[in-house]
């Protein structure tokens, strides 16, 4: 009988087609490519609880009292586990999520929308404008930064969008909140505040309704370093995952009672 030739193996499209076909064409480190592809299927048809306090124990040295938690991690992990509320699905959605800051805080602290679709290739780029953002409403770190839209090879971004598409951040990550969120592609406004290719990230963490710290990350697609705060501006002698900043930041962020005052974060948290 004639094997019957898998086309999409030999020319994959999609992300799960892709990995075939580099475990079965890729022979530079094939092994290592199995054992990948094995860990990610073993780790689909686990339950949720299990990667959750896997990777907190290969993080903290201890497994997290989910139960009755007490310090800040815990109380994440518990949240991750056992909060099934729809709010946190349109907090993880980054479409869904501008209709909610919107109602909180108005329309004028958003970015331009400039397109949101399932289609990449319905992107309409020649209305764009030379710098903008591309990112999936599904995912948490999947983002591209369109520095300047004549250089921009515009077949391979709507090839990574497709990618994005075909990915489950969900399955990736067990987080319950990305679990049912629709994916599309969102292109908005590229906000400046120059520092650099890319603005500095501000992260504001509030606890019943009051910023009680703020974590600034800077260089995230080059050279990247975070540093924390206290409210007021006060450098945090603790590191977090990357290296500090190098010298004084430049922060955009205003005092009390000024139009990008921090604390108006705590409306949205409240």
């Amino acid at each position: 009988m004639r094997q019957r030739w898998d086309t999409r193996v030999a020319s994959p499209m999609s992300f799960s087609e892709k990995v075939r076909h580099k475990i079965l064409f890729d022979r530079s480190n094939i092994l290592k490519q199995i054992a990948c592809y094995t860990a990610l299927r073993t780790r689909r048809l686990l339950p949720d609880f299990f990667p959750a306090i896997s990777d907190y124990r290969k993080k903290h040295g201890a497994f997290p009292n989910v139960i009755r938690p007490r310090t800040f991690n815990e109380k994440v992990q518990h949240r991750i586990l056992f909060d099934r509320r729809t709010l946190l699905t349109q907090m993880a959605d980054k479409a869904a999520v501008r209709s909610y800051v919107e109602s909180r805080l108005g329309p004028q602290v958003l970015p331009k929308l400039y397109c949101l679709t399932a289609h990449p290739d319905a992107i309409p780029f020649e209305e764009l404008p030379q710098k903008f953002v591309v990112k999936p409403t599904h995912g948490s770190g999947w983002v591209q930064v369109v520095n300047d839209k004549s250089a921009l090879d515009s077949a391979a971004l709507i090839e990574r969008c497709r990618g994005w598409l075909d990915q489950s951040y969900y399955e990736i990550s067990r987080e319950w909140a990305y679990k049912h969120i629709e994916p599309r592609i969102l292109v908005e406004e590229f906000i400046e505040d120059g520092t650099g290719a890319s603005p500095n990230d501000y992260k504001l963490f509030v606890f019943g309704g009051t910023v009680q710290m703020i974590q600034v990350d800077a260089g995230r697609f080059s050279d990247h370093r975070r540093r924390l705060y206290s409210t007021v501006w006060k450098k945090l002698d603790v590191l977090l995952e990357w290296d500090d900043i190098i010298g004084e930041l430049t922060c955009i962020l205003g005092d009390s009672g000024s139009t990008n005052d921090p604390h108006v974060a705590g409306r949205l948290g409240g």
